[in-house]
């Protein structure tokens, strides 16, 4: 049992934005050593909403739903936690007063719509939004938390900073903070490297997530056991030895050709005609390389 999340908005099923939520809540929750357990996109219609809170709901301890809280007539993610857990919406009185007094500040009358956010599902607990004026919620459906947020990326993020910590205790999801390690590797098939993986000690212990990209594979390993990990990644980093050429996420193949000639001595001399100049573009990119390359 773990966390799940919903992003609700038809704009997002039809490619008029990109879904980024998700991604900041799955890297909060990887801090804490908690699992993202599933990541779905759903319409703007109640049936939908229903059916996907429903089902994760009966599978997780925690669903964070994000989007459909806005003043416009498609923001249909009250209406449907209502209709879900069987509470009338009601208007918080609260949260009226704030808003008028934004909107009074800016020279602005609050209007019916902008009204609707200070509705939510009868005895829900109110989410505060420190960067906008939907503030979110969070009601209890089947035996799972599930906690409504803002679409809105920037608020979706200041919401979670303030409110996670206290969901998770909420939903007893115990934060394990997990250590995390990268290997840069070249010159192995990805399935060369399964096999050497599944060789080294505490495996079982291990989460790993390979991502190939030409030239290399981008390994991440990591674990909530420090000395499983360490003794892992020590046999790993023994049997690919050259293999691994870095373990900077912000290094790059130029640079570290430019630092082992610069260690070594040595010059490169390079002759290209196919490749249009783009070794030696990703060498004298490198910072300091003429002056490396050329002692």
């Amino acid at each position: 049992m773990s966390v799940s999340y919903v992003a609700i908005g038809d704009e997002l099923l039809r490619g008029n934005t990109r879904e980024a939520n998700s991604f900041t809540l799955a890297q909060s929750l990887s801090v804490a050593g908690i699992d993202l357990l599933e990541s779905r996109q759903v319409s703007d219609r109640l049936e939908a909403i229903e059916n996907s809170v429903r089902e994760l709901a009966r599978r997780s301890r925690l669903v964070v739903v994000s989007g459909g809280l806005g003043p416009t007539d498609d923001d249909q993610t009250r209406q449907a936690l209502a209709a879900l857990s069987g509470r009338p919406l009601q208007e918080d009185p609260q949260v009226i007063t704030d808003l008028v007094e934004r909107y009074t500040s800016r020279g602005r009358e609050l209007t019916s719509g902008n009204r609707r956010q200070a509705l939510r599902p009868q005895g829900s607990d109110l989410l505060t939004n420190p960067s906008g004026t939907a503030p979110g919620f969070a009601l209890r459906i089947e035996d799972a938390w599930v906690a409504v947020f803002p679409g809105v990326p920037r608020e979706f993020s200041a919401m979670l900073q303030v409110h996670l910590s206290e969901l998770l205790g909420r939903s007893k999801l115990t934060s394990q903070p997990r250590r995390e390690a990268l290997m840069r590797i070249f010159g192995v098939a990805e399935s060369e490297l399964q096999q050497w993986m599944r060789e080294a000690p505490h495996y079982d212990r291990i989460t790993i997530r390979s991502l190939p990209s030409f030239p290399e594979i981008r390994l991440f390993v990591s674990s909530v056991d420090q000395q499983a990990l360490q003794a892992w990644t020590a046999h790993l980093q023994a049997r690919l030895d050259w293999r691994i050429w870095s373990t900077d996420p912000k290094d790059s193949v130029g640079k570290a050709v430019v630092r082992h000639l610069g260690t070594m001595g040595e010059r490169l001399a390079v002759a290209e005609s196919c490749t249009g100049g783009l070794i030696g573009d990703l060498i004298t990119d490198a910072s300091g390389a003429v002056t490396t390359l050329n002692a």
